[in-house]
This record gives structure tokens, sequence and C-alpha cells, in this order.
């Protein structure tokens, strides 16, 4: 049986329709964990069947390098897939409530180091000026007085 064009246009519209609906997302709160250093405060982060989605901003703070990664907002939320960072493995911890995420290196922003001194800052320029150093001595002694000076 053939369908009709109305028909067929409403069936196509909402096979994309499901096949652009986000897979089923569970919130969890947890204490995020980067290779091996955890963060102080929990973490709204959550679990679907393609993995962890964890909020742009705390991976921004953590020194994460954005750039050129795919987001997606949850709930309001700017979040990132982790599996889109390359090399990176996501386990959690159902019991401790904590998600460990193990990145590479070439995940984190570049950051340079110095051994060295601070380098000096920009000099005043010089100008005409005067310095006056002064030493001035009072004196009174019965019906005298004296001034003095150096």
């Amino acid at each position: 049986m053939a369908l009709g064009p109305s028909l067929q246009l409403a069936a196509t519209a909402a096979a994309a329709a499901f096949a652009a609906a986000p897979a089923a997302r569970e919130p969890l709160v947890v204490i995020l964990e980067v290779n091996g250093s955890a963060r102080a405060e929990a973490v709204v982060v959550y679990r679907g069947a393609d993995g962890f989605y964890v909020p742009s901003a705390v991976l921004a703070e953590l020194g994460v390098a954005l750039e050129g990664l795919g987001r997606i907002e949850i709930e309001g939320v700017e979040q990132l897939r982790i599996g889109d960072v390359g090399g990176a493995e996501a386990a959690f911890d159902a019991a401790t409530q904590r998600l460990r995420l193990t990145l590479p290196a070439m995940a984190f922003r570049p950051h340079t180091l110095s051994y060295g001194a601070e380098p000096p800052g920009p000099m005043t320029p010089s100008g005409r000026g005067l310095f006056l150093n002064y030493d001035l001595i009072l004196s009174a002694a019965g019906e005298g007085a004296g001034l003095g000076g150096s």
C-alpha cells in the first residue's frame, strides 16, 4: 500500500525527530578527579549511552583546552562529552560518587614556566631635579639664641 505525500512527509519528519532526539542522560552529582587531582566541590555531570558530559566551565577551570571540541547544552549548561577529548578515559565509582578522568597532556592548555628572575619593568626616564638636604639647629641659652644649619 502506497502512502500519500502528506503521510509520507509526516513519517519522514517523525523518523528524523526520533534520530535527532538526545539519548536519555542521567544526572549525577560527583567529585571530579582529573589525572589524580580531585576538585574540591561536587559537580553535576550527565551519563548517557555515549559517555559522560562534564560542564565546559569546570573543564576550562581545570586547564583543559576546549578549542575545537563540540559542545552541547543540557538544561541550560554548556557540556562537553569526555569521549570527544582525544585519548581521554573516564571511570565512574558509584560507591564513592567519584568520576575519575584520565586526560593526555595534549588535552591541556600550554603553560610556560620560568626559573629565572622576573624581567625588570620599564624604566622611568630621568629629568632635571633638585635634592635639598638640611639640618637646622635652634638653641636658646640665657639671653642669647642661636640658629645654625649644615
